[in-house]
């Protein structure tokens, strides 16, 4: 084995050792705190799932600004609202806003606290992630 080969398998097994290191991070400490603030006995596979995604995504970081259409808050709810979409394979963001209306821990894992906080179903579609389907730099 070369010394080149043996370089990027350490780095390939460093990273997905850091990989691991921040799963279970977030089943043994972030899970159990977001149980016990949505006031939930268990989260889902799906929410499980889906925060992990939200959490190695890291859109704040990604979302770009147009204060034009939306406020830089709104679009990072939005955002997060369409990988829901994804996660949870919701066909329409008809469905999507459905789901948020009735789903609390998902409104809430998507940046929305109350039913009434949730837009529009225009102004989701006009957000420019419903024809991208979420087409972040992830």
């Amino acid at each position: 084995m070369s010394i080149l080969s043996k370089f990027s398998l350490k780095n390939t097994t460093s990273g997905l050792s850091k990989m691991w290191i921040k799963i279970l991070n977030l089943e043994n400490s972030l899970f159990p705190a977001l149980k016990e603030e949505l006031r939930v006995e268990e989260l889902s596979h799906k929410e499980q799932k889906f925060i992990k995604i939200l959490d190695f995504a890291q859109i704040e970081k990604n979302i770009t600004v147009v204060s034009i259409t939306n406020t830089p808050k709104d679009r990072e709810e939005i955002a997060r609202a369409f990988i829901a979409k994804s996660v949870y394979n919701i066909q329409t963001t008809r469905d999507l806003i459905d789901r948020l209306h009735c789903d609390r821990t998902l409104r809430i894992l998507c940046g929305w606290r109350y039913k009434s906080d949730i837009p529009s179903e225009s102004k989701l579609a006009n957000s420019g992630f419903a024809k991208q389907k979420v087409s972040l730099k992830i």
